[in-house]
């Protein structure tokens, strides 16, 4: 991964953290996995409101980050 994306993929994960859920969307066919656009690339993520804590499962391209 580029430096560039890396940088912007951190920033929007902390504004997630931060409390801005803009481009976070529920994944259809899961009760847990929620998906956060960063430009061409996908992070899913499972959050437990609960315990305050974001699980990032998997950052990939678009294309590829929807095949299990």
């Amino acid at each position: 991964m580029d430096p560039p994306i890396r940088r912007r993929i951190v920033v929007a994960i902390d504004s997630l953290v931060a409390g801005d859920a803009a481009g976070v969307v529920r994944l259809q066919g899961t009760a847990a996995d929620y998906r956060l656009r960063v430009g061409g690339w996908r992070v899913i993520f499972r959050r437990d409101s609960d315990k305050l804590i974001i699980l990032v499962v998997r950052i990939l391209p678009r294309g590829r980050a929807y095949a299990r």
